[in-house]
């Protein structure tokens, strides 16, 4: 096919790259763009991480979904992306609207007086919808919570979801409906690149209150990191450092 098209840029993500290589001596293909939509450290096996370490400094240029992925190339391939993307949707389409709510409710034969809790996401291990189910116990009588998606785990979800308060609905058209029917959404995902829900938190990593998984800035970001010996046994000691940078070295006699 490459042969074929003669292409001039190719573009790929996951695990492509180890098919490509091998032919790019023989189709004459100017760049290749790698975009990494999860964390660069969860997205590809250890081999391939190898093979894209030295193929990111090879004419093939990482290109990152979101910051949080960004961050992540940069610790774990020490160069940055090419370039950031961040993901964007239109929130109006999945704005609380109380018609859908009730047509929800109906349709699902939900109690009226019921709070919906909503999961949007395949069933495998990364989103850890286990942990969901297994939070019911936290939550009051009302809670009702929605399984939206298909996956390898959905069969054994759908075993676990043992009473009426759990619908795992597998693949749906009405999403943004189910979506703007909902009270709470949640997730409860091992990691994530740059999910499409916003993440509050501080997403500046000069503070010490960063969080590497916040994508939306909520002004928590209040105490600046100083660097510094941080241990008063050390003659290194700066009473003014919060953050150890491993300078420590004498230690007091």
């Amino acid at each position: 096919m490459l042969q074929s098209l003669q292409p001039q840029v190719v573009h790929i993500h996951l695990h492509v790259l180890r098919y490509l290589l091998p032919v790019r001596g023989v189709v004459r293909i100017l760049a290749i763009v790698h975009t990494l939509n999860n964390l660069a450290e969860n997205e590809a096996e250890p081999a391939d991480r190898a093979l894209q370490w030295t193929a990111f400094r090879w004419r093939v240029a990482p290109v990152a979904i979101g910051q949080a992925v960004a961050e992540s190339i940069r610790t774990v391939y020490r160069i940055p992306p090419q370039a950031v993307i961040p993901n964007g949707i239109d929130v109006a389409r999945f704005a609380p609207q109380p018609d859908r709510l009730h047509a929800a409710f109906r349709a699902l034969d939900i109690p009226l007086d019921a709070t919906i809790f909503t999961t949007v996401g395949r069933p495998n291990e990364q989103k850890n919808h286990a942990l969901l189910l297994a939070s019911r116990a936290d939550l009051p009588a009302s809670a009702h919570l929605l399984v939206v998606g298909d996956g390898s785990l959905r069969t054994s979800l759908k075993a676990m979801a043992d009473d009426s308060r759990v619908d795992v609905l597998g693949v749906r058209p009405d999403v943004p409906a189910l979506l703007a029917a909902a009270h709470v959404f949640v997730r409860a995902s091992d990691w994530e690149g740059n999910p499409l829900v916003v993440v509050l938190g501080c997403t500046d990593p000069d503070y010490i209150e960063f969080s590497a998984d916040a994508n939306t800035d909520d002004g928590s970001c209040l105490t600046i990191v100083v660097l510094g010996c941080t241990d008063s046994d050390y003659t290194e000691y700066d009473s003014a450092a919060n953050v150890d940078d491993g300078s420590c070295a004498t230690e007091v006699v």
